[in-house]
């Protein structure tokens, strides 16, 4: 045998296979697409993921021709406790995956935007003030809480123009079957098309949900961490040069605020959010067990008639605005006129929340339908800090909540909330909020 000959021959084959694989790796990220994939194993404990999946043999030699592995997974939020399943078609790809079809940015993945859609904040405690970018935050009443039959695992990246980037990473599985962990991370980078606009965001949340055996004892919990950072270029002088062949490059185009080093802007913006929230709930009810029809297995039964729910919430948000080549008069609405801006610009602004909720929790019955009402008592204490403005609040405020959740394909539905301050920094501060609505089945919507 010619072994040299061999080797060479092995060694061709597997440089060809490997750049064969890269190649296809290659493709998968350029076309933009969602690729959804789990790790299995030909264990007994993990059959796989995918329903044409023929495993033939494992580690105990156990032969195994096919098996029923299909993937049932669902979600909820806190904001709408109904089942949502997760869309895995293309026809809405091309939509952007950070704000809705009512948002209209500064030109730039990932950077301030507003709706075009009133929308207003609903919410009477005391906020950052940062509308703009709130759709780019994980938030507390979005987390989205899992139950899945198989470790599931969602992979999104996109690649636009000038090297415009979003990886979105999602992995869920289930511990047991009534608990699920669940982890979410997001980075988006983007230099955009014209000079000193560049964002650079980190986004990651880590949840959970467990409910007890018995059905009595829910627990919901999340972490949540947020990073935005946003190169401010103040818009292009002047729009003429938009039409000359000179400036075609946009790049080129002169700003009003200029770079102080190679690569940032002058004017930067910087935005970090830390949350945590824990939600326990105690369900008090009728229990019963029930036989099949020859008797010969028994289930369990648990009929909640109410519960006692107890949340608690904590948020730390910084934000800091740097001018490093300030201009007097773009400041003169907010300095004295002896004011004279010589070296660098800074402002910074520190705000905690940590807050506590009870509440009792219960079903009404209303000519055959249910409705799900909920009032209670919370108290927050809020420290505010701001150059020399340093200061803490407790807040006490009182809420109820009147729901009635869609149980058919066609019906009523509608909701009334109300939330009231009545000491501490918001004090007088409350949301009245009442809206419904009208279900009409799976093909028209809502």
């Amino acid at each position: 045998m010619n072994l040299p000959l061999i080797n060479y021959t092995l060694h061709n084959a597997f440089y060809l296979f490997s750049r064969f694989v890269i190649l296809l790796l290659l493709l998968n990220l350029c076309t933009g697409q969602e690729a959804a994939a789990q790790l299995f194993s030909n264990g007994t404990d993990n059959n796989g993921s995918l329903s044409s999946q023929k495993i033939i043999s494992d580690s105990t030699k156990k032969k195994q021709l096919n098996t029923d592995d299909k993937v049932k997974i669902f979600y909820f939020t806190l904001a709408d406790s109904s089942r949502k399943y997760i869309d895995s078609s293309i026809a809405f790809l091309h939509r952007s995956p950070l704000q809705s079809i009512w948002h209209t940015d500064l030109g730039n993945t990932g950077s301030a935007a507003q709706s075009l859609l009133f929308a207003p904040e609903l919410n009477p405690a005391m906020l950052l003030g940062l509308p703009a970018i709130s759709h780019l935050l994980y938030q507390w009443q979005d987390v989205k809480f899992y139950n899945t039959t198989r470790p599931y695992t969602n992979i999104y990246y996109r690649n636009g123009s000038k090297t415009d980037q979003i990886i979105s990473l999602l992995h869920t599985q289930n511990i047991k079957p009534n608990w699920n962990i669940n982890a979410d991370y997001r980075k988006i980078n983007s230099p955009g098309f014209y000079k000193w606009q560049k964002t650079n965001h980190d986004n990651f949340a880590l949840s959970t949900h467990y409910r007890s055996p018995g059905q009595q004892y829910d627990v919901k919990a999340a972490f949540l961490y947020n990073k935005l950072q946003q190169d401010e270029n103040g818009g292009i002088l002047s729009y003429e040069y938009l039409s000359s062949p000179a400036f075609n490059d946009k790049r080129l185009v002169p700003v009003n605020y200029e770079n102080v080093s190679v690569n940032r802007s002058s004017v930067t913006n910087y935005y970090r959010n830390v949350s945590l929230g824990f939600q326990q709930q105690y369900f008090l009810g009728v229990k019963d067990s029930v036989f099949n029809i020859d008797s010969t297995e028994k289930s369990y039964r648990f009929t909640p008639v109410f519960s006692v729910k107890h949340q608690l919430y904590t948020q730390h948000n910084y934000y800091r605005y740097k001018d490093l080549q300030p201009d007097s008069t773009d400041y003169s609405d907010f300095t004295t006129a002896d004011l004279v801006l010589t070296d660098s610009l800074q402002t910074k602004y520190y705000h905690t929340r940590i807050g506590n909720a009870f509440s009792l929790n219960g079903d009404l019955h209303f000519r055959g339908k249910v409705m799900q009402a909920e009032a209670g008592y919370g108290i927050e204490v809020e420290h505010i800090k701001n150059g020399i403005f340093n200061q803490q609040y407790y807040n006490n405020y009182l809420f109820a909540n009147i729901v009635k959740p869609r149980q058919s394909e066609r019906e009523w539905l509608y909701e009334g909330r109300l939330k009231i301050y009545f000491t501490g920094n918001t004090i007088g501060n409350f949301l009245l909020h009442a809206q419904a609505g009208r279900s009409m089945g799976a093909q028209y919507g809502t």
